[in-house]
């Protein structure tokens, strides 16, 4: 006839005497405690399989799932309730009966083999979406990972919808908010980087998205214009440089955030320290010029500088020349979308876009 292992410690036990056997069971507990802690504060559910261990009484040893009423059945004491228990706490019950003159100081273990009665849901930017089982690593990290992790263009942010009633399908965040169900916001990359609070427990019916990245746009005066994801603390200066940095004709001093704000698009005049929000636009200017043209030394496109009178940009477009009738210049300039011609004083400013024309002299 065979012997178990734990036949050869019983009998062990009971050559060596008491003393013998009480350093063999403490040293079972110890082995199976980093299971037990675990387990931690799952809460046992129906049709969860549960294996059960009476230390010293291998006859009692049995592995059962928990019925539909959320009851087990176990010799000597007949039905405990199981669901909404921890493995801990199920063990003390089961030990407390079986010490009621049943057996002396039964050490009693509960870990849950299967699990089956508890499941979330994964939705949103997670490689593998769909429905998972909670286990004893019930927190969020370990049921992303069950998932395949998140994808490449997933957000920050963690939203966990936690209902207050059984729940047999995922709800959305609009649903959530619609019936007042309690919203739950977490960092994904402070709990990847080992922040424990924002690795919180799930629960049952708890449905989990993971947004895509929020994202703004870069345009104008910038090497690289496009869409890019948008990370924590991105000021305008970064996000510059993500769309590569400024081209030689930027306007850096007149950039410009495009912001919805209240339902409609706002242009914001911004600094490079500002924060960038989701969905901004940041536009970058050329820098502004104006164009002289006519009796002048140089004619051409040049810079504008703020203050630039009309005297100066003849001067920055080479002076006058012999045939030049200052007193009758003139500047061509955008008024209500079409090109007008203005009479103008050489002590006028000149308008971004501004042509001036210096005409010839007729004597």
């Amino acid at each position: 006839m065979d012997i178990t292992p734990s036949e050869t410690v019983g009998r062990a036990a009971i050559k060596q005497g008491p003393l013998f056997f009480f350093l063999i069971a403490l040293c079972l507990v110890s082995f199976f405690s980093a299971t037990l802690q675990a387990q931690g504060d799952y809460q046992i559910g129906k049709e969860d399989v549960l294996e059960i261990i009476v230390w010293g009484h291998n006859d009692l040893h049995r592995t059962m799932p928990v019925s539909l009423e959320g009851m087990i059945s176990f010799p000597l004491i007949g039905e405990v309730q199981a669901a909404g228990a921890s493995a801990s706490s199920l063990g003390k019950a089961i030990a407390a009966k079986l010490g009621d003159g049943l057996i002396v100081d039964p050490q009693v273990t509960v870990t849950v083999k299967e699990y089956k009665s508890q499941r979330v849901f994964l939705m949103g930017e997670v490689k593998n979406p769909g429905t998972y089982a909670v286990t004893r690593e019930n927190n969020i990290l370990y049921v992303l990972s069950q998932a395949g992790g998140p994808t490449k263009d997933a957000g920050e942010e963690v939203v966990i919808i936690r209902p207050g009633r059984p729940v047999d399908r995922a709800l959305t965040i609009e649903e959530a908010e619609r019936h007042r169900e309690q919203i739950i916001k977490v960092n994904l990359k402070d709990a990847l980087a080992g922040d424990k609070k924002n690795n919180i427990p799930i629960r049952d019916g708890d449905s989990i998205v993971v947004p895509q990245m929020s994202y703004f746009f870069v345009t104008g005066e910038v090497r690289s214009p496009g869409r890019y994801n948008l990370e924590r603390g991105t000021t305008v200066l970064t996000a510059i440089s993500t769309g590569g940095g400024l081209t030689p004709k930027a306007a850096a001093n007149r950039t410009q955030l495009t912001r919805e704000q209240n339902g409609r698009k706002v242009e914001i005049r911004t600094d490079m320290e500002a924060l960038v929000m989701p969905g901004d636009t940041i536009v970058v200017p050329q820098i502004p010029s104006f164009f002289v043209m006519g009796e002048v030394k140089s004619p051409g496109k040049y810079n504008l500088d703020p203050g630039t009178t009309v005297l100066m940009a003849i001067s920055i477009g080479g002076g006058l020349t012999p045939k030049a009738a200052p007193n009758r210049t003139r500047i061509t300039r955008e008024q209500e979308g079409k090109k007008v011609e203005i009479q103008t004083s050489l002590e006028a400013l000149v308008m971004p876009d501004d042509t001036i024309i210096v005409p010839e002299s007729f004597w």
